[in-house]
């Protein structure tokens, strides 16, 4: 994993103060990408389903997931990656900013999840080569808490509403 862990932070029009702490960490091997995402606070706040899943499935943002962007700094193509913490997922492609969403064809990723009562580690392992070279990556979340209401977590808003395909988002490098 990286050396250094990178702090994410919620948007300011839906913070959460479940959460006192939020961190990524990230290694790249030519066929996988591992990441760590470290969660501390009050998570027994937070929905964080850890059963019956293992199966891709769209639209996991609408609870709680956790999701990886990445993008070649000179290209408009993109992918994103969606992690539940049961371990059901999802993989796009874009053409350019939200345009042209497919399925990206890839293999499952493999989804740990460890909560105790106030830390969570996620570990995913992503199995796909990605182009060599450097490589923009935007670590983000979307937490649900118990009542309902949703955070959206990254690295860096760009703007006044969350959007984590914006790419001011793809803040992390990956060599």
């Amino acid at each position: 994993m990286s050396a250094t862990p990178v702090q994410l932070q919620s948007h300011p029009v839906a913070p959460c103060p479940w959460v006192t702490a939020f961190a990524v960490e990230v290694d790249r091997t030519p066929e996988t990408v591992s990441i760590a995402y470290h969660l501390k606070g009050a998570l027994s706040q937070l929905l964080l389903p850890t059963e019956n899943g293992g199966q891709r499935r769209d639209e996991l943002w609408t609870t709680t997931c956790f999701e990886a962007f990445f993008r070649a700094p000179a290209d408009d193509q993109y992918y994103e990656f969606n992690f539940a913490p049961n371990g059901d997922w999802a993989a796009y492609q874009f053409d350019g900013y939200r345009h042209n969403m497919s399925n990206l064809d890839c293999a499952a990723p493999t989804i740990e999840t460890h909560v105790h009562s106030d830390t969570a580690l996620i570990n995913v392992t992503v199995p796909i080569g990605l182009p060599s070279g450097t490589i923009l990556f935007g670590p983000t979340a979307v937490l649900e808490d118990m009542d309902g209401a949703r955070s959206f977590w990254a690295i860096h808003h760009a703007l006044n509403k969350p959007d984590f395909h914006h790419i001011d988002t793809f803040k992390m490098t990956l060599e």
